[in-house]
């Protein structure tokens, strides 16, 4: 599993796309994707036959996004979680061959003193 803090997939999907399958990994997240709600074409082109992704788009304001690319026939199931002002979140659990539960978090700047806000 890997995190990156993308910055925009636009000009780095193919980027992502071709070490994904350098490093045959399992997972990566990525933060900081900058597609908006109902473009997936970004995601579509960094995401390497045999892969699949679980995205979340900013709701307002420019950058931000979160998304997972992850191995086919790894079982995700999305996890429900409350809408946060102060920072993107993006929760799954995967089932066997691994068992675990991921909580994707990105803090945008500024922020003020409170970490997180409901």
């Amino acid at each position: 599993m890997e995190l990156f803090n993308s910055q925009s997939l636009t000009n780095k999907s193919l980027l992502i796309h071709d070490h994904i399958l350098d490093k045959r990994l399992d997972f990566m997240c990525l933060v900081e994707t900058w597609h908006t709600t109902g473009d997936h074409s970004v995601l579509n082109e960094a995401c390497p036959q045999g892969y699949a992704y679980m995205e979340k788009a900013r709701s307002s304001g420019h950058g931000g996004g979160l998304a997972v690319i992850h191995r086919a026939e790894l079982k995700l199931s999305p996890l429900s979680l409350p809408d946060l002002t102060s920072v993107e979140c993006l929760a799954f659990k995967c089932k066997p061959p691994y068992s675990m539960t991921v909580l994707l978090i990105y803090r945008p700047p500024p922020q003020t003193t409170r970490l997180i806000s409901p």
